[in-house]
């Protein structure tokens, strides 16, 4: 009787333990929500446009060399370090009229319409594909299912940024001739024959030949662009918006030599991996 008591009282005393330690609940780590991860990922650095189709037309760029912050309170700016735009953004998960039941998750983009390349990206994007650094998004709307694509990718920054400094002092000091300008294949180095080019002060861009003045904007970035590797990440960035032998050499062009009086360029781009050069000599 002594025995079947004491064992008793030790499955008691266990059980009762076991009770006491069932009843501690259990530590729960909150994770994100998908639109929270979304929206801090988007939060983080800054992006540029490398990829935009309207319907058919690619358009991706009318956004070059313009940078993206998706800051707090759902400000979203873009500036290409003249020109700054400022809209609205934010991500969420409700359906609306142009979304598939298949992507709930929308990152809403708006711009005002005083600016209409802007203006074209406000919409609601579902997203198709993403990474840390890449963010493919699509919209689909109206009764013949009208599609258009943007990518953002994120800028990449140099952990230790090369200095523009020379480069844009270099530059700034007198004035430069185009010696060879090849578009692909073919040589155009004579479409600037007797121009005269200044990269002046406010990033005013200007080529005279003593008849007719062209202006567009210039500057040298230091972070990744549409076309640029890891191993060239300075860009001598050109804009002119006409005439149409100016507009061809609008691009972020990679340094390939560089000295006090010559610097010599190439773009590479597309899915063919077209290949432009140009090369500036101090007058």
């Amino acid at each position: 009787m002594k025995k079947f008591s004491f064992y008793s009282f030790i499955g008691a005393l266990i059980l009762t333990v076991s009770c006491c330690s069932s009843d501690k609940p259990p530590v729960v780590v909150p994770q994100p929500t998908e639109v929270e991860a979304i929206t801090s990922a988007l939060k983080n650095g800054t992006w540029h446009v490398s990829k935009y189709i309207d319907h058919t037309l690619i358009q991706t760029d009318h956004f070059a060399g313009y940078s993206f912050t998706f800051g707090a309170g759902n400000v979203l700016t873009a500036t290409n370090g003249i020109t700054t735009i400022t809209g609205t953004w934010n991500v969420t998960d409700n359906m609306t009229l142009d979304d598939s039941p298949t992507n709930l998750i929308d990152v809403n983009i708006t711009f005002p319409a005083i600016n209409p390349d802007f203006e074209d990206i406000t919409d609601d994007w579902d997203i198709i594909i993403r990474t840390d650094s890449k963010f493919e998004m699509i919209d689909v709307f109206g009764v013949d299912a009208n599609t258009d694509y943007i990518t953002f990718e994120k800028n990449y920054i140099l952990p230790t940024a090369p200095d523009t400094a020379p480069i844009i002092a270099a530059l700034k000091d007198g004035t430069w001739r185009v010696t060879k300008y090849i578009d692909h294949t073919l040589d155009q180095t004579s479409n600037f024959t007797g121009y005269n080019f200044t990269f002046g002060a406010g990033n005013v861009f200007s080529a005279t030949n003593g008849i007719t003045t062209t202006t567009g904007i210039w500057n040298v970035t230091n972070f990744l662009a549409v076309d640029d590797s890891q191993t060239n990440p300075v860009d001598v960035n050109i804009f002119f918006s006409a005439p149409p032998i100016f507009e061809d050499i609008t691009d972020d062009w990679d340094i390939i030599t560089r000295t006090a009086t010559k610097i010599e360029m190439i773009d590479v781009f597309g899915v063919d991996a077209n290949t432009d050069y140009i090369t500036f000599e101090k007058n």
